[in-house]
């Protein structure tokens, strides 16, 4: 195996397992091989064994999509440490095994995800260690891979007999998410102990009798659930024990859960409602429904037996709906019961009738009341299905399928036809009870307006006016929607329109008119039917600005005063009256007076400001003052104190309202001259100063002074002149005031300053020096330097090009001592010279040493100590000589040093001793530097330390840092230096060093840890003082990890609370935040929960149900993270459930873009309090639900805001807690976002009578943004219900309630509705009013404008109004001259307390003797009223005879008009026309008699005349005659008959 074996053992490898081998080994070295020994045979095989199998598995959490499988450790770990686990599961119908986990499992439970909900599963687990896996354990219980239901809730005992106890239960909280199926009962003797089932097939209801039991045997019960998949509940909570006796108790009603929510049924489908009786003996039973009892009927019967009762509806409807309750009762007590019944069904009609709220020709709406509460047949209404007919025809047409508002316009109508209207309602159920209307013409029921009141014009200028009106009285039955204005030049008789469009108010501004012309007005109403009449025309205005007295100034008040006079002041008036203001007039009024005195004349006072002169002192004075323009004196403004004469102090002070120069520059040679303008009562004294120094009495000065500005003259300036000057004024009055002012000479600069030489070395010289103080108020541009042999008495230039504040000036020559001097210049010229004190060598030996000074000192000794010399001569100086001597002895040497210290030893104490100090380099010695007398005597110094570097003697390091300790110490004698740590010595370690210098302490720590934190101490001790010093190291680092255990306050489902407590240590820094990281405790891995968590508790989230967590929680400063603490394992699982939904949201405080809902709290909190509540919202018309609040609402009302007007909205709300959120709640009943309608006015009576009351009230402030189309009345009798007074809605603001009993006391509410459906709170009470008989005749007054009758012109409007009063409230007739005036003839409206007669375009028919008559049971009253109609004339009285006819004439006769248009008629106007012609032509124009020849006619044609009479109001209609012929009414006759003779004789012949 091997043949180089060095070691006396070894390794064979490459064997195998459970093989016997044997070994041989031999020697060998430089001389050969030795023989060979064999060992004993030894099996291949490992020193410890397979584990042995786990436990028997077992389920800890079952659920549909998971399982938590557990298990504990093999009894034997086969010698090796188990180091994992493997599962493996199977179904219960496979034979095939299958693994689960890939990796060995280091837990002992594991969550199983990849299981199929509904299955059954068995599991089995194997050990593993390093020698492998070993056997698996026994096959585990089968387990259904379901939500476990919960076990019954609520078992208690409802009856016991001497054999049998009677138990009820309630359904499990939670069924598994599958029906519960049944239930199981399990029963045990209290003494036994063991469970036996009592029940022997599966209980479908939540009650069962246990019989068979032992009398006076004491039993215990339990019950088991089972859902439809089959999981089984665990066992409920014990009832019991009970005893078996019997027993006789008060009765009591077992109510289903079920029953106790509102229970909701189908219709057409049976229900049956049954209650559970426990009662000895058997009570009574009485069922009643909505407080009623229950009357049995061919679908509804009640079903009674000895331990229940039931109600049986067969094919239910809506109107099954209702409250039904239970009452039991016998000799030991009642019980009662009530179950909510809803069935879901078609809705009813919607509540009461079918109001219009517009009729006109062509367009009908109406609307009507939602179905109730009642009728909706537990679904809400969706839509409406609104149809028509003409009551001619049997057929309905569709008007709209889905209209959703409860009111609808209606169109296309023909006009005068009669419809009637019918609505239906629909729900999710179908197609509800149609409401119908009654028949309704479709007319008009308005006409045009009345006549507007007369316009009048308030505000004139010279182009506008401004005319303002009032409405009609009648508005014509609609409303009024603007007016048209007209206006008329007097020049003109043209009206002329203002407006092309009507205007909305009852006020216009007229524009563009012409100055000087007088305009009148008149306007006419406009409302649906067109345009009413014109108002009476206005009076004339005449367009120009108005002119009147200006108004009074302003701001009046005293601007100066001395012992006689006072000086007045005031600004313009406001306004001057429309003409500019030309003059002031002031009056005086001594205090005591009371006549004004003028003291200014008419037009004297042209501007704001008047002095009154010969006053007297210590008298009191009023002054007023008017402005004057065109029109005259206007109103005075008045002092409202009184004012004397006497001098004014004002203190001194500059003038601010002039402008002060502070800053001057000039040049040089020039005078400048500095002015403060400077103001108070007495003159202010003015003094200057330059700087801190008063220049007042300087004659290189100038001063000049006055009441009102102080100079400063400066002749000829230099830069010496530069520099701030102050003024300071003072008067006596009030503190002095300074003003500074600024002088900037622009002048050569000051010298340079602070001239040294910074290195002298051999031909050498640097010179080094600041800029001058003044630099002449320019920049300094450059540098002149000079140097002087200090032989010689003229410098010359070495440059005159040096910027810079140093210069090295070369090649001197180093047996001549040189002076040098310095000049700045500007743009100004050249500044003043700056020169070296002493003559400089330009040699090589250094310069003299600086600071000698004494160091310490002893009884034979001094130590010196000194500074090097500012230069060295060019070379490094070498050392240093230091020569001794007493004040009477020559120089002797001391000794020489390389350093800037030596000690002078071998001194006599108590000597005075001087000494000196000279620097020498390689090219000499250079000067000596003296210092002395020094005593020779020995000093004493207590030890000290000095803390500077550590000012709060802390220190602080990070952990792993170094510390370097560093403190500067001294006394004398030299003290010994130790260390000590919290009181305790300190020794040198690897990591501690110490170090001591001659005056330093140093300590030194590497890499420091948390016990090199403490109190450091420096101890100086020389045996005459021993002081100690102190310094506290402080180390930085993570800190300690956070104080246990980790508590578990909260478990839920999703999230587990945990709490700790804070670190002991920091660490120095303070806690910035915790991390808290978690583990499922199956997997191996820790996870991140939050990085920064505040406080000591957090909340972690986002955990799965039924899985373990381990947690651990780091604190963390800025130096680093602590150790973590770990928890306990802990199983996410809630402790209780979701609530129940909330109650149904009620909708209440509407506005238009806000509601505020108010709900209930759900009856079941899910065993933990609510947290809060959500709500969401939806719009009518859509489908989508919206969330409202961003925060948990915690009150059980919210205000929703930012809704869209007239939309709308319905709400729901879902309740949260610990577990998580409930189900939403029923959704609210829609309600439309509009502005609320303010209640109207609290009513109050007019009219009582036997049988009525009259009421009248105010309209509402605000009516929602709608007109108020109507008001609802109600009244109560005492303290009873609110019953609605009114069967039709009331439009106007009265209304009389009919039908009321005599004497008795009532009151009154209106509440208001406007055209879009929104109602009004109601009203106030009226108060109680009783009802009685309180009879007035009749009263009939007619206004002062009608005592002389009423007279008016053709075409204007009448309007009569009468006030009438009586009660009961009189029958109004109005007659015309005897004959009764209906409504068909002209307007009358007549309601309580006066009567209006209206005639629109009144003509001469109108007029005549009108009459009124108001009748009522307490008499009867008439007053009449004549009315006059200026008109033309009638037509005259017919017909029109003819006489005196012949050819080319005939004579005209006719009677006057019988109507004269109310004047007299001057004259006729006769005219004639040719049959055959139509134009008619004048035959006289001024006929004054009713007759009238008329000739020129020409004979044989056929004319026809007309007359109309003439007034001063113009002509009247014509009376025309009948056609007639110009000619004789006579011709010559026609031939007569042939002649007979009947006598002849002879001389005669008689003919006929």
């Amino acid at each position: 195996m091997s043949s180089n074996i060095a070691r006396s053992e070894f390794k064979a490898t490459k064997l195998t397992k459970g093989e016997e081998y044997q070994f041989r080994i031999k020697a060998q070295n430089r001389y050969g091989v030795s023989d060979h020994i064999d060992s004993k045979p030894v099996m291949i095989k490992l020193p410890f064994t397979f584990p042995g199998p786990p436990s028997t598995p077992w389920v800890s959490f079952v659920c549909r999509d998971n399982l938590t499988v557990c298990w504990n450790e093999p009894v034997n770990d086969g010698g090796n440490p188990v180091i994992g686990y493997h599962l493996q599961m199977k179904e219960r119908s496979s034979i095939l095994w299958q693994k689960i986990n890939k990796m060995a499992v280091p837990g002992n439970q594991l969550r199983v995800t990849n299981i199929c909900p509904g299955l059954i599963y068995e599991f089995k687990v194997a050990a593993e260690n390093a020698a492998g896996i070993g056997k698996m354990s026994k096959i585990s219980e089968e387990v259904l891979a379901i939500d476990a239901c919960e076990p019954p809730a609520n078992v208690h005992v409802t009856e016991v007999t001497k054999n049998s106890v009677s138990l009820s239960w309630q359904r499990p909280p939670y069924d598994g998410g599958s029906k519960i199926t049944g239930y199981s009962v399990e029963r045990r003797e209290a003494a036994s102990g063991r469970w036996v089932k009592a029940n022997f097939s599966n209980i479908p209801e939540m009650d069962f009798t246990v019989s068979g039991l032992n009398q006076n045997e004491s039993y215990e019960f339990r019950v088991y659930a089972k859902n439809a998949l089959g999981s089984v509940s665990n066992p409920s909570l014990i009832a019991g024990p009970v005893t078996c006796i019997d027993a006789c108790g008060a009765p009591a009603l077992d109510v289903p859960p079920e029953y106790l929510d509102v229970v909701q049924y189908k219709a057409g489908t049976s229900v049956k409602i049954r209650v559970r009786i426990i009662a000895k003996p058997q009570p009574s039973i009485e069922w009643l429904k909505n407080g009623k009892e229950l009357v049995a009927s061919s679908s509804l019967c009640v079903e009674s037996t000895t331990d229940s009762s039931a109600v049986v509806i067969k094919d239910a409807t809506r109107k099954h709906t209702g409250s039904y309750q239970v009452k039991i009762k016998n000799i030991l007590g009642s019980a009662t019961a009530t179950i909510a019944v809803e069935i879901l069904d078609k809705p009813g009609p919607p509540a009461g009738s079918i109001n219009f709220t517009l009729i006109t020709a062509d367009r009908i709406t109406f609307r009507w009341e939602p179905v109730s509460e009642a009728d909706l047949g537990g679904s809400q209404v969706t839509h409406y299905i609104v149809e028509r007919r003409e009551t001619s025809r049997v057929v309905w047409s569709t008007i709209s399928e889905s209209h959703e508002q409860t009111y609808i316009s209606v169109g296309k109508l023909v006009r005068g036809n009669e419809y009637v209207f019918r609505v239906m309602a629909v729900n999710k159920y179908g197609i509800g009870v149609p409401l119908e209307s009654e028949a309704v013409v479709a007319k008009n029921a308005f006409v045009t307006p009345g006549q507007p009141h007369t316009p009048e014009v308030n505000t004139i200028t010279k182009t506008t006016m401004v005319v303002e009106w009032e409405g009609p009285g009648i508005d014509g039955g609609s409303t009024v929607t603007g007016y048209y204005l007209e206006r008329r030049d007097k020049k003109s008789l043209r009206w002329i329109r203002v407006c092309k469009d009507p205007i909305p108010d009852n006020k216009q501004t007229v524009y563009h008119l012409t100055e000087g012309n007088d305009y009148q007005y008149r306007v006419c109403a406009i409302n649906k039917a067109g345009e009413g009449p014109f108002s009476d025309v206005s009076d004339f205005y005449k367009a120009a600005d108005p002119i009147d007295p200006p108004d009074e100034p302003c701001k009046l008040k005293v601007m100066d005063s001395t012992k006689t006079s006072i000086t007045l002041g005031w600004s313009k008036p406001e306004w001057d009256g429309g003409s500019e203001v030309t003059s002031y007039m002031v009056e005086k009024l001594n205090e005591g007076e009371e006549d004004w005195a003028m003291v200014t004349s008419k037009g004297e006072v042209k501007l704001t400001e008047y002095t009154v002169h010969d006053l007297k002192p210590d008298v009191n004075y009023f002054f007023r003052v008017s402005a004057v323009n065109c029109v005259g004196l206007g109103e005075p403004l008045q002092m409202t104190e009184p004012v004397q004469a006497k001098d004014i102090l004002e203190e001194a002070q500059i003038d601010s309202d002039v402008a002060t120069r502070t800053h001057y520059i000039v040049k040089a040679g020039k005078d400048v001259e500095l002015s403060v303008p400077l103001k108070g009562r007495p003159s202010p004294c003015a003094s200057w100063s330059k700087g801190d120094v008063c220049i007042d009495n300087n004659p290189s000065f100038e001063f000049h002074h006055s009441d009102t500005t102080t100079v400063l003259i400066m002749r000829e300036v230099t830069k010496l002149d530069t520099g701030k000057y102050t003024v300071k004024i003072e008067n006596g009055v009030g503190e002095p005031k300074t003003l500074t002012l600024s002088v900037k000479v622009q002048d050569s600069p000051s010298q340079c300053r602070n001239l040294t030489l910074k290195e002298v070395t051999s031909g050498k010289v640097t010179l080094c020096w600041e800029s001058p103080l003044l630099d002449g108020g320019a920049e300094i541009t450059n540098y002149i330097i000079e140097k002087r042999d200090s032989s010689k008495r003229s410098y010359s230039t070495v440059t005159s090009k040096c910027t810079d504040t140093i210069y090295t000036i070369e090649d001197l020559s180093e047996k001549t001592s040189y002076f040098f001097r310095l000049l700045a210049e500007n743009e100004n010229g050249v500044g003043e010279p700056c020169e070296t004190l002493e003559p400089v060598k330009a040699t090589q030996t250094p310069g003299p040493v600086k600071d000698v000074s004494m160091k310490d000192s002893s009884k034979s000794s001094v130590s010196l100590q000194w500074l090097k010399p500012d230069y060295d001569g060019g070379s490094i100086i070498s050392d240093y000589i230091i020569e001794k001597k007493t004040s009477d002895e020559e120089w002797t040497l001391g000794g020489t040093s390389r350093y800037c210290e030596f000690e002078v030893k071998k001194l006599k104490e108590h000597s005075d001793m001087f000494f000196r100090v000279a620097a020498r380099n390689e090219k000499g010695q250079g000067d000596f530097v003296k210092i002395g007398p020094i005593k020779v005597i020995d000093y004493v110094i207590t030890p000290e330390a000095s803390l500077a570097d550590y000012p709060d003697g802390r220190i602080c390091v990070r952990l792993g840092h170094n510390v370097h300790i560093e403190l500067p110490y001294k006394g004398k004698p030299k003290p010994t230096v130790f260390w000590l740590k919290d009181n305790l010595p300190l020794k040198e370690s690897n990591e501690i060093r110490f170090k001591k210098t001659e005056n330093k302490a140093t300590l030194m720590i590497k890499n420091v840890k948390k016990e090199n934190e403490g109190k450091f101490t420096l101890t100086l001790d020389n045996k005459i003082n021993r002081k100690s010093f102190h310094i506290h190291v402080i180390t930085l680092g993570p800190p300690s990890k956070p104080l246990g255990p980790i508590r578990l306050d909260d478990v839920r489902a999703e999230s587990v609370t945990i709490s700790w407590d804070e670190p002991q240590v920091d660490g120095g820094g303070e806690i910035n935040c915790y991390s808290v990281e978690k583990r499922d405790t199956s997997q191996p891995d820790w996870k991140m929960a939050c990085s920064s968590v505040e406080g000591t508790q957090f909340k972690v989230p986002n955990l799965i149900k039924g899985v373990q967590y381990q947690f651990r929680v780091c604190a963390e400063n800025r130096y680093g993270v602590s150790e973590p603490l770990v928890s306990q394992t802990v199983i996410a699982k809630h402790q209780f459930r979701p609530p129940g939904p909330p109650g149904k949201p009620v909708v209440y405080n509407i506005t238009n873009d806000g509601m505020t809902i108010q709900w209930e709290k759900p009856i079941y909190d899910g065993g933990t309090p609510i947290q809060g509540f959500h709500v969401e919202k939806r719009e009518k018309n859509s489908f989508m639900w919206q969330k409202v609040n961003m925060a948990l609402i915690r009150e059980t009302e919210y205000r929703i805001s930012d809704l869209i007007e007239g939309l709308e909205y319905s709400f729901r709300v879902y309740a949260q807690n610990d577990a998580g959120c409930s189900r939403m709640s029923d959704e609210s009943k829609p309600t439309m976002a509009v502005s609320p309608v303010d209640p109207p006015g609290q009513p109050d009576y007019t009219d009582v009578t036997s049988d009525s009351i009259t009421l009248k009230w105010d309209a509402p402030k605000r009516d929602g943004g709608s007109k108020i189309t109507g008001y609802n009345i109600e009244k109560r009798q005492r303290q009873g219900r609110w019953f609605k007074a009114n069967l039709n809605d009331v439009h106007d603001c009265q209304y009389t309630v009919t039908g009321l009993t005599m004497n008795e006391r009532y009151e009154f509410r209106v509440i208001a509705r406007n055209a879009i459906g929104v109602v009004s709170p109601p009203s106030n009470s009226s108060g109680l009013i009783v009802v009685r008989s309180e009879n007035a005749a009749p009263h009939i007054e007619f206004g002062p404008e009608y005592f002389e009758g009423l007279t008016v012109k053709a075409g204007d409007n009448i309007k009569v109004k009468v006030a009438i009063t009586g009660r009961p409230v009189p029958k109004v007739l109005w007659y015309r001259d005897g004959v009764e005036i209906t409504k068909r003839m002209l307007d009358i409206i007549t309601i309580a307390g006066c009567s209006t007669l209206f005639i629109r375009d009144a003509d001469r028919s109108h007029r005549g003797l009108y009459t009124v008559e108001a009748t009522n049971g307490s008499g009867v009253k008439k007053e009449d009223l004549l009315v006059q109609v200026q008109d033309t004339p009638g037509e005259p009285v017919g017909p029109i005879t003819f006489s005196n006819i012949s050819e080319g004439r005939c004579t005209l006769s006719w009677n006057p008009p019988e109507n004269d248009g109310c004047s007299e008629i001057t004259h006729y106007i006769i005219e004639k026309r040719e049959t055959s012609k139509i134009s008619w032509a004048l035959v006289s124009e001024n006929c004054r008699e009713c007759t009238f020849s008329a000739t020129k006619l020409i004979k044989i044609n056929e004319y026809q005349f007309r007359v109309s009479a003439v007034n001063r109001f113009g002509v009247g209609r014509p009376l025309e005659s009948c056609p007639i012929i110009a000619q004789l009414q006579y011709t010559t006759p026609n031939s007569p008959g042939t002649p007979d003779a009947t006598e002849i004789t002879g001389e005669s012949i008689t003919l006929a």
